[in-house]
């Protein structure tokens, strides 16, 4: 897991100096995009992330099988999604990477479907969250 969480952490990277902060983050997002899919571990791929009206979402998929081996055989959509919620909660709000999101009130999400493209759930984070 925490393999997983620096990758995700890492991937927003941004060229500053442009016209506009919102701008840079549409472009590095879009730059991301393009690069994709992105095989981020032997269970995660970021199959690609959108930007539109102040909110980046990054789409995974997740498989669950070499899950359930590593992390336990009676893990549900539930359980994981309850993990990456905490997960990303506290990277989101702890990491110096994320401030440029904060700052200028960017929504997350981080959306996960299984190698089928069954939905297993969704984390949602802002700076409201951040206690």
């Amino acid at each position: 897991m925490k393999k997983i969480f620096i990758t995700l952490l890492t991937l927003p990277l941004f060229i500053f100096g442009q016209s506009s902060i919102e701008q840079e983050i549409k472009e590095g997002i879009e730059s991301l995009a393009r690069e994709c899919p992105i095989v981020l571990d032997n269970i995660t791929t970021l199959n690609t992330v959108t930007y539109f009206n102040k909110t980046a979402t990054y789409f995974y998929s997740i498989d669950k099988k070499k899950a359930q081996k590593e992390y336990g055989n009676n893990m549900t959509n539930s359980e994981f999604i309850t993990g990456m919620n905490e997960l990303l909660t506290n990277g989101f709000c702890t990491a110096p990477d994320m401030e440029i999101y904060k700052e200028n009130n960017i929504t997350m999400i981080w959306y996960y479907s299984d190698l089928f493209g069954k939905y297993m759930g969704q984390v949602k984070l802002n700076k409201n969250d951040c206690k």
